[in-house]
């Protein structure tokens, strides 16, 4: 296990079926400053390849195959 560090306020995650990526919500809700971007892991390096800005407020993620 290990830290990584994401956008702000992270707020949900999904695991990707063959487990090589994370997909983080990081959101403003709650008026919470920061966020409304999605941060993907590599879970082989640990590190963030990929920061996505979305809508306002995300809080739930969902991935299909």
């Amino acid at each position: 296990m290990s830290i990584v560090g994401v956008g702000t306020n992270p707020f949900n995650l999904e695991i990707t079926s063959d487990g090589q990526y994370v997909y983080v919500v990081n959101s403003q809700f709650f008026n919470f400053s920061g966020g409304n971007t999605v941060s993907v892991i590599e879970t082989k390096t640990n590190r963030v390849i990929s920061t996505i800005k979305v809508g306002t407020d995300p809080f739930t993620i969902g991935i299909t195959s």
